[in-house]
């Protein structure tokens, strides 16, 4: 995971594939591939502190590298650009 705080202070936690999709830090579940070992035990540790990010820290924008529906709504509020600059 990378941490980014912009000098505007917006701050984003972009989580790589420990999620796929935001779905998976909502409701704490992991990834729906059965071709993917990981510890479960640990994935739901980082879900569920995660999820705890999403529901608290507001000016938090957590990013799933792979949700596609995710990038297209922050795309359009402003709060992610469209391309690399």
């Amino acid at each position: 995971m990378i941490y980014v705080v912009l000098g505007s202070g917006r701050e984003y936690l972009l989580i790589g594939d420990t999620a796929w999709h935001m779905d998976g830090v909502r409701n704490v579940k992991g990834k729906d591939a059965p071709w993917i070992q990981e510890d479960e035990n640990a994935l739901i540790a980082q879900l569920t502190w995660l999820n705890g990010l999403y529901k608290t820290e507001k000016n938090l924008f957590i990013i799933a590298s792979h949700d596609d529906e995710q990038r297209s709504e922050l795309t359009k509020r402003g709060i992610l650009g469209n391309k690399l600059e």
